[in-house]
C-alpha cells in the first residue's frame, strides 16, 4: 500500500468508531431475503483474466491465485465480482454452506497467524488473525475502465462486521477513483461517505481493483464497541458483503458471507 494510504489508514483509525452506525443481520434487514440479490453465484471460480496478473496470479501479490473464488458476474456491465476467504498466506477455505437467504458461510481459524503445512502457510505472525479475505472488482470488456464505471454513478461498496458477536455492526466503504490518493493501478481507494479512508488498492489497473484484508488492520474499532471490548483474533462471527450498484440501486452483484471464527479441535 502507497504512503499516502498508511497516513490517511493512521487517522481514520483514530476517528472512525463514531460513525458507525448499528445494523440488523442480513436476514432481518432483507425482509426475509425479499430483496435484490444479484446473479447467481458460481462457488471455485476463476477471476476473469482481466483481473490476473502476467505472472498468472493476482495483482496484490506474487503468490496470490486467482482460483477459489464465489463469483458474480452482470451482464449488463461486464462487471464481475470476486470474493473469498483464505488462510493468510496460505491456501483457500471452501464454503462451509449456503444459507437459505443465499449468505455464504465460511469457517476459519481462531487466533494469529501460525505455521500451518496442512494450509500452506510457512510463516507466523503474531499481528495478523489467522484468515484473510480477498475481493476483486473486474470489467471484462476492454473498452471500459472503472473510472467510466463509477462516473456513470455505478457503485461498489464493501461492508465489514466491527460486532464479534452475532449481530452486525456495518462499517460501509465506497470505492472512489482517485489518482492522487492512489497514483497506481485502478486509482481507488475506499471510503466512507464522510471520506475517511480504511484501505486502498495493492494492486490493480484501469479495469481491475483488488487486495487482501485482514482484520487486525481494523482490530481497535472492533474494541471500540462497548459490549465487546478489545479483539485478540477470538472465536467471533463476521458478516462481509461485497456488492456493485447502478446509478438508480438496482444490485448489479452483491456477494455476502458469513464469517464463522472458530478455535481449533483439541
Amino acid at each position: 500500500m502507497n504512503k499516502n494510504l498508511c497516513a490517511f489508514r493512521a487517522v481514520f483509525l483514530a476517528t472512525a468508531a463514531a460513525l458507525i452506525a448499528p445494523a440488523a443481520a442480513f436476514a432481518d434487514d432483507d425482509e426475509d431475503c425479499n430483496v435484490e440479490r444479484g446473479p447467481s453465484t458460481l462457488f471455485d471460480a476463476t477471476v476473469a483474466p482481466a483481473g490476473i496478473a502476467p505472472n498468472g496470479f493476482l495483482f496484490f501479490g506474487t503468490g496470490n491465485p486467482p482460483t477459489g473464488f464465489a463469483q458474480q458476474e452482470d451482464p449488463t456491465t461486464t462487471l464481475e465480482l470476486d470474493l473469498s476467504l483464505i488462510y493468510r498466506t496460505g491456501d483457500t477455505i471452501q464454503p462451509a454452506g449456503v444459507t437459505s437467504c443465499g449468505e455464504i458461510i465460511y469457517r476459519v481459524p481462531a487466533g494469529p497467524q501460525v505455521i500451518d503445512p496442512a494450509h500452506g502457510v510457512t510463516t507466523a505472525n503474531a499481528n495478523r488473525a489467522a484468515w484473510n479475505f480477498n475481493y476483486a472488482a473486474v470489467l471484462l470488456n476492454g473498452a471500459d475502465t472503472l473510472e467510466q464505471f463509477l462516473r456513470a454513478r455505478n457503485s461498489l461498496e464493501i461492508k465489514i462486521d466491527l460486532d464479534p458477536g452475532p449481530e452486525l455492526r456495518s462499517l460501509t466503504l465506497h470505492a472512489v477513483y482517485d489518482p492522487a490518493l492512489n497514483p497506481v493501478g485502478s486509482h481507488i481507494v475506499w471510503e466512507t461517505k464522510q471520506g475517511q479512508i480504511l484501505f486502498g488498492d495493492d494492486g490493480g489497473t484501469t479495469q481491475a481493483t483488488e487486495n487482501s484484508e485482514n482484520d487486525a488492520f481494523w482490530r481497535t474499532l472492533i474494541g471500540s464497541d462497548p459490549r465487546h471490548l478489545g479483539y485478540n483474533f477470538e472465536p467471533a462471527t463476521f458478516n462481509l458483503e461485497l456488492k456493485a450498484a447502478s446509478h438508480n440501486g438496482h444490485a448489479l452483484a452483491d456477494i455476502r458471507a458469513i464469517v464463522e471464527v472458530v478455535a481449533p479441535a483439541p
